[in-house]
């Protein structure tokens, strides 16, 4: 039997990605009674089933548990070995385990008082990540550069000059070690050349190569951008006729412009956090997008005005991640009354809505999964409305920084017994025992305490 285990584990070692052979190998686990074929059995149901499945919530919880039990003992076996590489926080290190680990797919290098030449196989590996104040170039013309498909460098930005050609890459993200200024990188349009996946943090585009990195672009399905100007950003932006996720963070001036690119309508995911874009604009931008499910308006300057436009938009019912954060929505989040969306993310941290708010919303999270209710000034009133509402899905809540006093605490304690959450965060009351409400929502590994 242990010979017929071990031939179905080499199968799952063989093909990683194919869940046939793991479910064999998982039922062959539990017809010996072995916990680990349930967790097995688990995540493949998990990989094959869409969020919005009812059964999804349920079986997330479940996986989650079993992930705490049997997770390291699966983590060993998929690496081949008895035990988990020890972490490493070097190159020398990490070439030293390499070895013993042949089914490693993925590496993180810090690397900053060590060479990197010390990595001059990294054998099988196709993902990584790279911290380094030393040009990599030396190192990735040993044999990686011929084999990495997904890379995230963070380095000087005067060693961006000395990559090699990369000509299996798919996904690239560059981090420049400056956080003051977006750093200039002329050559970036032969790195970006038929990548699928690009992000690029406190990175510039000298004008001089705009045009050729722009021409790059052309196959991009994800892009993310931090700290560029807005016109930069834009022109690679509608370079990619392709896109599907679209991130402008922090962008500024990006004006009307935005609402004229031309992926907003096959766009799957929009992140515009930090880019104050206000109402104006949104008004211009929601009409276009006619395929978002992801949607971050984080610190956009949207008022009350806003959300009223936003609540009454008719692809909202679509969109199941929310996020409009740090917006002073006001009496706006009243709208959200009379929606049909049930979106399964729901964050509006800061948003300051109020108890009124909170009962308008009400309605909207009886298929959430993750609720963001931090500094929206919820007194017990506001909690009473939303408790009623609470269920089996809804696995992440936080209301930190709300003045719920001892009323909304016990609330919480006596809410729904079908609410157990995987991550509670609440801020403590001052002189009360919180002691009940931390025997009610199981201890420290899903209840956090935050002080006001």
């Amino acid at each position: 039997m242990t010979d017929e285990l071990d031939a179905l584990l080499a199968a799952v070692h063989a093909a990683p990605g194919d869940l046939t052979a793991r479910l064999v190998y998982a039922d062959a686990l539990q017809q010996r009674g072995d916990p680990l074929g349930e967790y097995l059995a688990v995540q493949c149901r998990l990989d094959g089933m869409p969020q919005t499945d009812p059964a999804w919530p349920l079986l997330r919880r479940r996986a989650h548990q079993l992930r705490a039990e049997h997770g390291a003992r699966w983590d060993a076996h998929r690496l081949g070995q008895a035990a988990h590489p020890e972490p490493t926080s070097s190159p020398r290190q990490l070439a030293a385990q390499l070895p013993a680990y042949p089914a490693i797919r993925s590496a993180y290098v810090y690397a900053i008082h060590e060479p990197l030449e010390l990595l001059v196989d990294l054998g099988q590996v196709t993902e990584l990540s790279v911290q380094s104040r030393e040009s990599p170039a030396r190192w990735l013309a040993s044999g990686v550069a011929d084999r990495v498909q997904r890379l995230r460098l963070e380095a000087d930005a005067r060693w961006i000059e000395d990559l090699p050609r990369l000509p299996a890459l798919e996904a690239l993200t560059l981090q420049m070690w400056t956080r003051r200024r977006a750093v200039p990188i002329p050559r970036l349009p032969d790195l970006a050349s038929g990548l699928r996946e690009l992000a690029l943090l406190h990175v510039d585009i000298p004008a001089t190569a705009l045009r050729e990195t722009r021409d790059a672009c052309s196959q991009l399905e994800k892009l993310v951008i931090s700290g560029m100007n807005g016109d930069a950003a834009l022109a690679l932006a509608g370079a990619a006729p392709r896109l599907r996720e679209l991130a402008l963070l922090g962008a500024r001036d990006l004006g009307t412009r935005l609402a004229a690119l031309p992926a907003l309508g096959q766009l799957r995911s929009l992140v515009l956090a930090g880019t104050a874009i206000g109402g104006d604009v949104l008004s211009r931008l929601l009409p276009r997008l006619s395929a978002v499910e992801e949607l971050d308006l984080s610190n956009c300057r949207l008022d009350a005005t806003a959300a009223r436009l936003l609540a009454t938009w008719s692809g909202l019912p679509r969109v199941h991640a929310l996020d409009l954060s740090l917006n002073p929505l006001g009496d706006g989040a009243r709208a959200f009354a009379d929606t049909v969306a049930r979106p399964r993310r729901l964050v509006l941290n800061g948003c300051a809505i109020g108890d009124a708010g909170a009962a308008a919303i009400a309605t909207c999270i009886d298929h959430t999964f993750v609720l963001g209710l931090e500094r929206c000034g919820l007194t017990e009133r506001g909690l009473a409305a939303l408790v009623s509402h609470f269920g089996p899905r809804l696995l992440a809540l936080d209301l930190r920084h709300n003045p719920l006093g001892a009323a909304g605490h016990a609330l919480l304690i006596e809410a729904p017994r079908a609410f157990e959450p995987l991550a509670l965060r609440i801020s403590p009351v001052r002189k009360l025992n919180d002691a009940p409400l931390w025997a009610r929502y199981g201890g420290a590994r899903r209840f956090e305490r935050h002080a006001l």
